[in-house]
């Protein structure tokens, strides 16, 4: 557990009586219990820990917010048919964030759009999964790159110049 995660994880302590005769089962057997209506109070408290542990490590500051997509998914379109979407999904990954003393575990708190770094403004939306709507705008004549999943393609901008969806996509496409 990283310093922050460390920091964060002892801001709260959820007790719960605990019986042992679950202890020592696998958490599969646990869980399968559960399902057909057994208690198990410490296997509760174990996948409370595990949600709030998740939710500390997938929102760094700086980094997308917890989204379906998993941060430490490598591909762009998951197996799963998971995709990044920025929807209610997102915003209910931190319903929990407040009630179990993580006010701060994602710094924006909403999603509100994002941003790219340097001398552009960019607005960004999708939409299960796809890109809806690009719009960047050099605020000074700027080089860099649009970079959509695993695609990424140069870009040059004169100050004041805009680059719409449509033309972002050719050049993805491309």
């Amino acid at each position: 557990m990283c310093l922050s995660a460390k920091a964060m994880g002892g801001r709260v302590a959820l007790s719960l009586p605990e019986k042992e005769k679950n202890a020592a089962l696998p958490t599969d057997e646990r869980l399968q219990k559960m399902i057909h209506g057994g208690t198990d109070e410490g296997l509760a408290k174990l996948l409370f820990d595990y949600g709030r542990y998740l939710l500390i490590e997938c929102s760094r500051s700086g980094d997308l917010p917890a989204t379906l997509q998993g941060i430490w998914n490598k591909d762009f379109m998951a197996p799963w048919d998971s995709k990044y979407t920025i929807n209610i999904n997102t915003e209910m990954n931190y319903w929990p964030a407040e009630v179990c003393a993580l006010p701060k575990a994602w710094d924006h708190g909403e999603v509100k759009g994002l941003r790219l770094v340097g001398n552009a403004s960019i607005a960004l939306a999708w939409e299960n999964g796809k890109l809806t709507r690009c719009a960047v705008t050099a605020d000074q004549a700027y080089e860099g790159e649009v970079v959509y999943g695993e695609m990424r393609q140069a870009v040059k901008l004169e100050k004041g110049e805009t680059v719409m969806l449509d033309a972002v996509l050719q050049l993805l496409e491309s």
